[in-house]
């Protein structure tokens, strides 16, 4: 089920109008607390995969731990059942939660549910409306080239929305940080 995701995900991440910045974050583990009267609400989850900024190294041998909060949650299933879509809704509304409560200038995240034929895809927008995209199939083994190309497309374009997010006006202060923390390394 992963394996077609892989090949989409590094194929868009290393693309030059994303200035190798772009990481993929397998297996990242993420939780919040917030206080409402007197209970203590924690929402936490472990997203299969996160893209966003980052340094150290990774599976694909990039540089990590994410210097920058990630913007897009990744879950994939081998079975799909209609519940499935809350997790990821809930994944994504973590790093939401998140970025608010860190207070980033773009706090915008999305999300994507796949089993390697099924896929969908959330946006959380800055003011925490939620928006689920129609279910789109795609079965590898037996698609055309305009099917395989419109899904890379949605893939790319969640890519794109996230690195602009973080690299707007207003988000140049973390920007230019983070590239400081970078430069302390070489």
């Amino acid at each position: 089920r992963r394996i077609y995701l892989n090949l989409f995900l590094v194929d868009i991440i290393v693309r030059e109008e994303f200035q190798g910045k772009l990481r993929i974050f397998p297996s990242w583990e993420m939780s919040i607390t917030k206080v409402v009267g007197r209970k203590r609400r924690k929402l936490r989850g472990k997203h299969d995969y996160t893209i966003g900024f980052g340094q150290g190294w990774d599976p694909f041998g990039h540089k990590t731990p994410p210097k920058e909060l990630p913007l897009v949650a990744i879950e994939g299933k081998r079975n799909w059942d209609g519940m499935d879509i809350w997790q990821c809704v809930a994944e994504a509304a973590t790093i939401f939660r998140a970025r608010k409560d860190m207070k980033k200038a773009n706090c915008s995240v999305w999300g994507v549910l796949i089993n390697a034929i099924n896929w969908m895809f959330i946006h959380i927008d800055e003011d925490g409306k939620l928006y689920i995209s129609k279910l789109f199939v795609l079965d590898v083994l037996d698609c055309t080239d305009e099917e395989l190309l419109f899904i890379y497309r949605l893939m790319y374009h969640v890519v794109d929305q996230c690195f602009r997010a973080c690299i707007s006006p207003g988000s140049e202060e973390s920007w230019s940080v983070a590239d400081d923390v970078e430069n302390e390394d070489n």
